[in-house]
């Protein structure tokens, strides 16, 4: 049973990467059917990610409220009926299409907040890393599966139907997959079901994490001060992080920037965005390798500055104007980035922003954490290319370079390390205390554990 929680979990990724990968195939036909502008098509594929960012806001209190295998639940159902709305839309109807599409991204939002969550709470210590390492994996991989579909569909007059109504398959099997998991023990304690919880703990070979019955999660205001706020930084500056590396502004619009910096023609394009999603995946495999092999830490500080070097020099060929001639290295080093973001804060920001989370905090905090994931990302997809157009790209990946400078000091002088610890030791050594007494005090502190 274990292994059908995991695989629970795990499947979620499938969701996630597929509805974000699938508008890039399914643009090009649509747009050829229908005649979008760059702004319409630019609305489709954003709303999407809004809907995701509003789906991550409410899906860690939902989970606190419903459980975390019904909020995938919740999630799957809403991908499921926005991939439908999507794919039977007529004639170009903009809101329809649009609809369909937020509601995909809802589901989106809220898988990618509760997949993580529920893995770190029903896979062993020494089994976490392995879990969401996983869970990117299929992130990664349905993404190529999304592309490779959009391609091999892209001579068909209403193929874009078939890459959204493949959606629904995905949600099916989520729903399949949460029937034969079992539900968090850390849920089920704060529920105050205690045998529930425990035969779940035994059935999933955990030790339980210090939560005590009835401890419902704590409120909003918990954030305010410390240490709730610290785990909130640490744990929103980790997912913020994971976009401002740009892996998403590559990933998204490679095809774009290769064009105008003179490496290759239109004709060349979907095949770029097929290579670098394929580099992508491959770098998930190797950062199944070395995530339970190495400290979190230690992955982050090596991703960081291999993703300092790589950005630093592309912006150094950039900006002399040789994009042209060192074509290949400059291919070279944006293929370099993939990897090391791949081995580092790729899975390790999934990772830890639920380990950092006591759980009484950890729906609410990771809710924020994924928010300001979508929200970076959401706010980079609408503004990357003005930024490319308005201070070239030369300054732009030196200012990505900057960032993944920050998140190598971040790394190195702010975070602890989760990796095989008791996730209530962690959050002891940062000043949170879970239990009665903790919750006696929370009362007369207005909802605050001890600082």
């Amino acid at each position: 049973m274990g292994g059908s929680s995991i695989r629970a979990g795990i499947f979620a990724g499938t969701l996630f990467g597929y509805g974000t990968g699938i508008i890039a195939g399914a643009l090009i036909p649509l747009t050829n059917q229908y005649g979008f502008d760059p702004l319409s098509a630019g609305l489709i594929t954003a709303t999407a990610l809004l809907g995701a960012l509003l789906g991550a806001l409410f899906a860690g209190p939902v989970a606190d409220r419903v459980g975390r295998l019904n909020a995938l639940s919740i999630g799957a159902v809403l991908f499921g009926i926005g991939s439908v709305l999507s794919a039977i839309t007529l004639f170009g109807i903009m809101p329809l299409l649009i609809t369909g599409r937020l509601i995909v991204g809802l589901g989106i939002g809220f898988v990618s907040a509760v997949a993580p969550m529920y893995l770190s709470e029903v896979a062993p210590a020494a089994r976490r890393g392995l879990g969401v390492g996983l869970y990117q994996s299929l992130v990664a991989s349905s993404m190529v599966v999304a592309y490779l579909v959009g391609f091999a569909l892209q001579g068909s007059e209403n193929g874009w139907r078939v890459m959204f109504a493949l959606g629904l398959v995905l949600a099916l099997g989520q729903l399949l997959c949460n029937r034969a998991g079992l539900e968090s023990p850390v849920y089920l304690r704060a529920q105050g079901e205690l045998e529930h919880a425990e035969g779940n703990t035994r059935a999933l070979g955990l030790e339980l994490e210090s939560i005590s019955a009835g401890q419902a999660s704590r409120p909003w205001s918990a954030f305010l001060h410390r240490p709730g706020r610290h785990f909130l930084i640490l744990a929103a500056t980790l997912a913020g992080a994971q976009i401002l590396t740009g892996i998403n502004v590559l990933l998204y619009y490679a095809p774009t920037m290769f064009i105008n910096a003179g490496i290759t023609d239109s004709s060349g394009a979907f095949v770029a965005v097929i290579i670098i999603g394929v580099v992508n995946a491959i770098g998930t495999f190797i950062g199944l390798a070395v995530i339970e092999r190495f400290n979190r830490r230690t992955l982050l500080v090596v991703g960081a500055a291999g993703m300092t070097l790589s950005m630093a020099g592309v912006a150094l060929i950039a900006a002399f104007g040789a994009a042209t001639s060192l074509a290949t290295v400059m291919v070279g080093l944006l293929m370099a980035f993939v990897l090391f973001f791949e081995i580092s804060i790729g899975p390790v920001a999934w990772l830890m922003i639920s380990e950092l989370m006591p759980a009484e905090l950890r729906g609410k905090g990771v809710s924020f954490a994924v928010m300001v994931n979508w929200a970076l990302n959401t706010a980079l997809t609408l503004g990357a290319l003005s930024l490319i157009s308005g201070l070239g790209l030369g300054v732009t990946f030196a200012i990505f370079a900057t960032f993944n400078l920050a998140l190598l000091a971040f790394a190195v002088f702010a975070l602890p390390e989760t990796r095989g610890r008791r996730l209530d030791d962690v959050h002891a050594e940062l000043g949170w205390v879970s239990g009665p007494e903790a919750m006696a005090e929370a009362q007369s502190r207005g909802g605050q554990p001890r600082q």
